[in-house]
């Protein structure tokens, strides 16, 4: 994955619900697991991340609520993992450590049940065939994003949105100058009509 605008579909097998983390996947080939590389050095720091130093990335998980899931994340650099591997593979594994010199980064997910299933007897009727039935849930699909931070702190996804408020605020603030006007001329209208009005009862009277 590079931090580049968009999403990565990814599909997980769940593990049993609310298993302890230490439980889950403590051995290799597990179903309950996703090891993705992350390659975040790709000259970010010069596009106007405006940041001192390294560049910053949120990496983000979002999954549908019809599948209700937990899930873990850890990010390890290439030794990080290698060691991590060595750990739980058998002495005669041979494990491969990569030797670019980007900066690449692992990020190891995991995933859980989260979710109260419903009884296999009631028949589910939502939206059907498009929920499936809350019991056959055995893998999520989720979406992960990597998205550079600027100034350290603010998603790069979230800049048009900070973009179309600043200038809603713009807008609002030149446009409320002459309505503001419009409207004290408006009442100062409806006040000398008043004071009209009220010497023409007396007048009359």
């Amino acid at each position: 994955m590079n931090p580049t605008p968009g999403t990565w579909q990814f599909g997980v097998e769940l593990a049993p619900y609310k298993i302890p983390w230490q439980e889950v996947c403590g051995k290799p080939n597990c179903k309950n697991e996703l090891f993705v590389k992350l390659v975040i050095d790709q000259g970010y720091e010069s596009k106007g991340l405006l940041v001192s130093g390294p560049p910053k990335y949120s990496l983000r998980i979002s999954w549908p609520a019809s599948t209700p899931a937990d899930f873990d994340i850890q990010i390890y650099t290439p030794a990080q993992l290698s060691q991590f591997l060595l750990s739980r593979v058998s002495t005669n594994t041979t494990v491969l450590i990569s030797s670019t010199k980007t900066c690449i980064m692992y990020a190891r997910i995991r995933a859980r049940d989260a979710g109260v299933k419903a009884p296999k007897y009631r028949t589910w009727h939502l939206f059907s065939p498009l929920v499936p039935s809350p019991w056959q849930h055995s893998t999520v699909t989720f979406h992960l994003i990597l998205d550079p931070l600027l100034f350290g702190f603010i998603p790069q996804s979230a800049m048009p949105v900070i973009w179309i408020i600043l200038a809603l605020v713009v807008v609002g603030a030149y446009v409320s100058k002459y309505l503001i006007t419009y409207l004290e001329s408006v009442a100062m209208r409806v006040d000398e009509k008043s004071i009209m009005l009220g010497w023409e009862e007396k007048k009359a009277n």
